[in-house]
């Protein structure tokens, strides 16, 4: 009886180890918790969707490994080592600029692919082979800023504000003053920090440069602020933001949605509603029993893993190499976000900037930019 155990359990305990062995393991790199929490449960809400369709690759099962950032370089560093220990194939990750460089540098470092969802500051992938991204570059967007701000909203005098505590912000003005000074030289730069700044006291400074539009390059919690104090007191101008807005966390004083905010994105249904689209917004609704909020959180996480499982299965292989230059090889890919295509020598998505904007609660597309625009 003793040796009939024995064999059950040794045949139990081979079975365990050939499944296990049969798993290809993907790591997640996001801010489940800290300054950054609400888009990082939006990415891994759009990642354990994409699984749900499609939970295989090479014909073997993947375990999705995540690793939580703690919205800091510090805690993206302990994530990738983690990550690393834990034998992943590749990873997806992070949303902060800040953070992804930290994990571009440590990938690079350890020839690991990494891909880059949301990220959007140019510096994480320059001299990389490892890294690549499906979405625009700060470069680009902060152009595309200017030229609507200028052109769009006929705005001569702005005032832009920047988090001088994160690379993303820090970037995003650099590009778009640099842009908007062929036009125009009056504008104001305010850099503040999200903990140190009194921000009443720099939206009454903002208040008597008396611009027609204000621009905040930072993250949705510090754009919820100076957008709440500038209605208090009144501002009749443009309000404008980046791609790291997220509508649902920006409210007015009375708790309402940011009417006539505009910001920029890489998704919106109106603009890019495909039928991959389609298929995550109705697998989502059934997973979650909700809507999706975070449309480009959730859309480019989605199409973040598509990408990757598709680049491993031109590979044939789960060589970092070879996926990485699978990855540089994407061409026409049809994602949620719309039809991708990744440059091969800069690792960057060749993709259009639309400019979205609150009215009556929801965001209504305005306009697309192209690249081809920009040039």
């Amino acid at each position: 009886m003793l040796r009939k155990f024995q064999i059950i359990f040794l045949v139990v305990i081979g079975f365990t180890f050939l499944f296990s062995a049969s798993e290809i393991k993907i790591g997640v790199l996001a801010p489940l918790t800290g300054r950054f929490d609400y888009a990082g449960q939006l990415m891994k809400e759009g990642i354990l969707t994409a699984n749900h369709l499609k939970d295989s690759v090479l014909g073997r099962k993947i375990k999705l490994v995540f690793a939580d950032t703690e919205s800091t370089p510090e805690g993206t560093n302990r994530a990738v080592e983690y990550l690393l220990s834990q034998g992943v194939v590749a990873i997806i990750g992070e949303q902060a600029s800040s953070n992804t460089l930290v994990a571009a540098e440590l990938c690079e470092k350890n020839k690991i692919t990494l891909v880059v969802p949301m990220a959007t500051n140019p510096t994480i992938t320059e001299g990389k082979i490892y890294v690549s991204r499906i979405c625009f570059t700060d470069d680009l967007q902060g152009k595309a800023l200017a030229e609507f701000v200028f052109r769009n909203l006929r705005s001569e005098k702005v005032v832009v504000f920047t988090d001088s505590t994160q690379l993303y912000s820090v970037g995003l003005s650099k590009y778009f003053i640099e842009q908007f000074k062929k036009y125009s030289s009056t504008f104001l730069e305010i850099n503040y920090d999200p903990i140190k700044t009194d921000f009443e006291k720099v939206v009454l400074k903002t208040l008597e440069y008396k611009p027609r539009t204000v621009v905040i390059t930072g993250y949705s919690k510090e754009i919820a602020i100076v957008y709440r104090l500038l209605k208090k007191h009144d501002f009749k101008g443009y309000i404008v933001s980046g791609d790291a807005t997220y509508p649902g966390q920006i409210r007015d004083i009375n708790g309402e949605p940011a009417e006539g905010l505009i910001y920029t994105a890489i998704y919106h249904p109106e603009a890019k509603f495909t039928k991959t689209a389609q298929t995550m917004l109705q697998t989502y609704k059934k997973l979650f029993s909700k809507e999706v909020e975070g449309f480009a959180a959730v859309s480019t996480s989605f199409d973040a893993y598509m990408i990757l499982l598709d680049s491993i299965e031109r590979a044939k292989s789960l060589d970092s190499t070879a996926i990485a230059k699978a990855l540089r090889n994407v061409k026409n890919f049809q994602g949620a976000t719309g039809v991708i295509t990744i440059d091969p020598k800069t690792g960057n998505a060749l993709t259009s900037i639309l400019l979205v904007q609150i009215r009556k609660g929801e965001p209504v597309y305005l306009d697309r930019i192209s690249l081809e625009m920009l040039k």
